[in-house]
């Protein structure tokens, strides 16, 4: 997506796919935003990226690699569920014994 806005009107999509993009983007918040915005009441988004359990070292957020690997650009676990939850307002329904997270939509968009 674009920094600022996506060209695609207000609810207009069905499913948002991403695989270890918005790890990529200096403003995850405005990618999560804009997703929301697009995606349809009911609309299914699903999303795989990489989370951490603490800090990430400043040597490791400077690696032009690790940030290509999506490393880089990983936030927190409970930071990641926070601007989830403040972009769609969702909440987790479960989690997985490996630390995968289900969420439901609290509100149509």
């Amino acid at each position: 997506m674009r920094s600022r806005t996506s060209p695609l009107p207000d609810n207009s999509v069905d499913v948002i796919i991403s695989n270890c993009v918005i790890n990529l983007s200096a403003d995850k918040d405005q990618v999560l935003r804009e997703a929301f915005r697009v995606l349809k009441p009911g609309g299914r988004f699903a999303v795989s990226d990489v989370v951490v359990h603490g800090d990430v070292p400043p040597e490791v957020r400077e690696s032009v690699l690790l940030w290509v690997g999506c490393i880089a650009g990983a936030l927190q676990d409970t930071e990641y569920s926070a601007k989830l939850s403040a972009a769609a307002v969702l909440r987790p329904l479960r989690s997985n014994r490996r630390g995968f997270t289900k969420w439901r939509t609290l509100a149509p968009f």
